[in-house]
């Protein structure tokens, strides 16, 4: 048995792999988990990280109602043929209703005409520019339409699709189970961490032990 200068014996390796080969036979021989497991990503669930176990499919259209682009005035686009700045149309009070960026639009209502291209007459919106059927109207689904692929399997959980997973309608989803990992530091000069804190810095020859700490952090 071969020893080092300490007579502490050595251990002997087989020979040496390529690090191509070594990942294949990691790759071959490792198998995933086969048990999902259930993440909650609302009502204070915290999910980051976690690798999402079959692709997600929106439940909902986002939107899921005909929403105004922009700040102004529901009306029906008929109402406002011709309309322009050197000869406004007016459209009399209950046929016109004001309307935020992203808020509803009734279906008495077939497009919306932007603040800017109107002005107030009394009761009356005399509109200076006109609009077609559909204008400055977020139809259902723009966004994401119900059934459309909204993450895939395999992906880890982040800041940008645990809020669209919200949105679409899920309170929790379908997870890859996380690996059980142990660590097991070695070398005569290490010291636990707390033993180290806590009784000073040990001997000369001595460290702290904190590669398992970096490697818990980064699993």
């Amino acid at each position: 048995m071969r020893k080092d200068s300490r007579g502490v014996a050595l251990v002997d390796f087989p020979e040496n792999i390529s690090l191509e080969n070594a990942w294949s036979i990691i790759v071959e021989r490792v198998k995933p988990l086969e048990r999902n497991e259930t993440a909650i990503i609302a009502d204070n669930g915290f999910p980051y990280g976690r690798v999402l176990a079959s692709d997600m499919f929106s439940i909902y259209n986002l939107p899921h109602y005909p929403a105004s682009a922009v700040d102004g005035y529901a009306v029906m686009a008929v109402d406002t043929a011709r309309a322009s700045s050197t000869s406004p149309c007016r459209i009399e009070q209950g046929s016109f209703a004001w309307v935020n960026t992203g808020g509803g639009v009734s279906r008495d209502f077939d497009a919306v005409v932007m603040i800017e291209d109107t002005f107030m007459a009394e009761n009356s919106i005399m509109v200076t520019k006109m609009v077609s059927q559909g204008d400055n109207i977020r139809p259902e689904g723009e966004d994401v339409a119900k059934g459309q692929v909204i993450s895939r399997k395999g992906e880890p959980l982040n800041a940008l699709n645990v809020p669209l997973l919200i949105a679409s309608g899920y309170s929790s989803v379908p997870v890859q189970p996380l690996p059980r990992t142990i660590f097991l530091p070695t070398g005569d000069e290490i010291v636990e961490a707390g033993k180290w804190i806590n009784g000073g810095y040990g001997e000369s020859d001595q460290a702290p032990e904190t590669n398992s700490w970096m490697l818990k952090g980064l699993f």
